[in-house]
């Protein structure tokens, strides 16, 4: 994907990695016998907002750039699920973190915010999120990969908890010990 953190903007790049990228791959893909399942990675963040927890049934409402290539390819997917009979399972994550994630995301600011010692930059302290470990994440990749007859499905992959971007910060200091 591309268009995932904030210093990729290029919206003809977003369009051409993320919507062209999918539909060439389900192409290579409808030409095969042998595939069992595709997993697509969708994201979270083409939910309508809302203030209680998102439903997979909920609508899609995409507000970037990024959430409109990400809905296309949830759109893209199921057409070729319907069209060449494709055995397509969706995974919309919420904000996944873990070793190697962007510096730029929340997660990896606020590490090294503290290690710097220096103040964080919020977008609003108010906002709230579902964070994710990488780790679990695969896992739910995994389960999607063998568990039988789940083909046309949606999952929701997060922790089922929001905490707002000021709890997050106050957890990490009070473990940290570090003041930011």
């Amino acid at each position: 994907a591309y268009g995932v953190t904030s210093t990729q903007h290029d919206i003809t790049r977003m369009a051409r990695v993320n919507i062209l990228g999918t539909i060439n791959l389900f192409n290579a893909l409808a030409t095969l016998d042998t595939c069992k399942r595709i997993i697509l990675p969708s994201s979270a963040l083409s939910y309508a907002a809302k203030k209680t927890p998102r439903k997979e049934t909920d609508s899609l409402d995409p507000k970037s750039a990024y959430s409109v290539t990400s809905a296309t390819q949830e759109y893209f997917a199921r057409y070729y699920a319907t069209a060449f009979h494709m055995p397509v399972v969706i995974m919309r994550s919420f904000l996944t973190y873990g070793p190697f994630g962007p510096p730029e995301r929340l997660i990896g600011a606020l590490m090294r915010s503290l290690i710097q010692k220096k103040p964080i930059k919020l977008s609003s302290p108010k906002s709230i999120l579902d964070c994710i470990y990488v780790e679990d994440v695969c896992e739910a990749f995994m389960k999607a990969a063998t568990t039988p007859h789940i083909e046309g499905e949606i999952f929701n992959i997060g922790s089922g908890k929001g905490y707002t971007i000021k709890e997050i910060i106050a957890r990490a200091m009070n473990i940290s010990g570090i003041s930011i």
